[in-house]
């Protein structure tokens, strides 16, 4: 199950650039909330990740991308902080972020 919600993670935030790009900024949005809706599997998949005797680099690798989808929602859905036009120091923390997310 966690490879194919870390696939669908890389295919939205594929769409959701190519959009962005695209000057479609209704469909980018639709495609960041179905991006944030990600975060239930994720956190099902962190819960149930005792049972299954997973390794401490799993729970690393879940807390992460979990991290990083709050951070969108907060930067993007709550806070509406235009921070990708901003300082390319904001762009290189959140490149940063992105990366280790993913």
């Amino acid at each position: 199950m966690g490879g194919v919600i870390s696939l669908l993670v890389l295919v939205l935030c594929i769409l959701i650039f190519l959009f962005r790009l695209s000057g479609m900024p209704v469909v980018e949005r639709w495609l960041g909330v179905v991006f944030l809706t990600t975060a239930l599997p994720f956190s099902y998949l962190l819960i149930s990740a005792k049972r299954l005797g997973r390794p401490s680099l799993y729970y690393i690798q879940i807390v992460a991308i979990l991290l990083f989808i709050l951070l969108e929602l907060f930067l993007d859905y709550i806070f509406q902080i235009d921070f990708r036009n901003e300082q390319w120091m904001t762009f290189l923390a959140f490149w940063q972020r992105a990366n280790t997310g993913m």
